[in-house]
């Protein structure tokens, strides 16, 4: 067969399905094969206010900070801040804010010598506004805000304050 011919032909049948599917001809099916089913996945909570990460907040104690494309190479970056210390029994609280649909964070001790415990964990739901519940601690020094997996979000900061 000549190149030329064959690929004549493919065009002529390329043309012809285009007509019949402009027409309305739609290909047959056969009725006992299963219909594919799709789910398009619940759409992600909407935010209630323009996400923003704060300055400083007043007595902030440690904070961490997702950003999607804050490296220096614009890839993923996560900071944290250790701002201050809390005192033995001191009521604290976790604000954050979140785009998605949630995210995981634990506060872990960071003092030398005795860093990493974790002192308490808990999940953010992304369009939520209100404080977590206050809690406490026996545990006196520096702490550290840690995110977990960041798959679920767009953007997200968590910071422990002091109870108000």
């Amino acid at each position: 067969m000549d190149v030329r011919t064959g690929r004549t032909a493919a065009a002529l049948a390329a043309v012809a399905l285009t007509g019949a599917l402009a027409a309305g001809c739609t290909p047959t099916t056969d009725e006992g094969a299963p219909t594919p089913s799709f789910t398009s996945p619940s759409p992600s909570p909407s935010p209630t206010q323009t996400y923003a990460v704060p300055d400083t907040i007043e007595g902030e104690i440690a904070r961490a900070v997702y950003t999607p494309d804050g490296g220096t190479d614009d890839s993923p970056m996560v900071e944290t801040i250790a701002s201050d210390a809390v005192a033995a029994d001191m009521l604290f609280t976790v604000r954050g804010q979140c785009v998605g649909d949630g995210v995981d964070y634990s506060l872990i001790t960071a003092n030398v010598g005795d860093s990493g415990r974790e002192l308490l964990s808990g999940t953010l739901v992304c369009g939520v506004e209100d404080d977590l519940p206050a809690q406490s601690s026996v545990y006196e020094g520096l702490v550290q805000v840690m995110l977990g997996s960041t798959d679920d979000v767009d953007a997200a900061w968590v910071a422990v304050v002091p109870a108000s």
